[in-house]
């Protein structure tokens, strides 16, 4: 995770939603196939690597 005002939520099966005050963007993230994580999953995380990846940050 960068640096910064960040906020973030885990959801039941590896659903979350994020948010970078820094830098205006928000990314959710909700399954189609539950999960057995808590908060966050790997998956999710790869999608937000993924998109300031794309974002160039």
């Amino acid at each position: 995770m960068p640096d910064g005002r960040i906020a973030f939520w885990g959801g039941w099966g590896g659903s979350m939603a994020f948010t970078d005050l820094d830098r205006g963007v928000t990314i959710t993230y909700v399954m189609n196939n539950m999960g057995a994580d808590i908060l966050g999953s790997s998956r999710s995380a790869a999608y937000v690597q993924a998109i300031y990846h794309a974002l160039g940050r």
